[in-house]
């Protein structure tokens, strides 16, 4: 099935990234769209996994302006979620174009109660192979982490303030909310 998942986190866009002469790795996230003309100096490329129209929002143009200026690195955006909603095709779509293009980081801002298995599969082959992935805790009032979170391979990320205080104790790395 096409699963869908939520989209977690409250990120507003911020002032325009410099652009960056760095030799780091590029990051891709998978994520809403983004403003590419703020971000046209950190954005690697942009591909619409939608079916529908491509969408800048302010979630996707936060979360890659602060992926970008904290590491100094170029960003690669996969349009896979639109108002909040991800979708498990666009989602596997992406992970295998990223594969293909080789960007070994990958941030996923979404998260689900139901385990999806053949995603679970595909990031832990992509894991075996050197890719390392991140995903939110999510701020559910639930008591076990979100899927992709729970997996073992994927780094599961809690913002401060986070709820409930227990699951954000499990999340292997923690930092201020910004």
């Amino acid at each position: 099935p096409n699963r869908l998942y939520e989209q977690f986190g409250t990120a507003q866009a911020g002032a325009p990234a410099q652009a960056q002469t760095t030799q780091k790795p590029p990051i891709a996230l998978l994520d809403a769209g983004a403003d590419q003309k703020l971000l046209e100096d950190v954005l690697l490329y942009t591909k619409n996994m939608l079916r529908s129209p491509y969408e800048p929002e302010a979630h996707g143009t936060g979360v890659v302006y602060v992926a970008s200026s904290t590491g100094k690195r170029k960003v690669a955006l996969y349009r896979v979620c639109s108002k909040g909603m991800c979708e498990g095709w666009a989602i596997l779509r992406a992970l295998a174009d990223a594969y293909r293009q080789g960007i070994r980081i990958i941030n996923m801002s979404f998260g689900t109660e139901e385990e999806d298995r053949l995603l679970a599969y595909l990031i832990k082959f992509m894991s075996a192979q050197g890719f390392v992935f991140f995903a939110p805790v999510g701020n559910q009032e639930d008591q076990k982490l979100p899927f992709p979170a729970r997996l073992e391979d994927v780094v599961s990320v809690a913002g401060d303030p986070c709820f409930p205080k227990g699951l954000c104790l499990r999340a292997r790395a923690r930092a201020p909310y910004r």
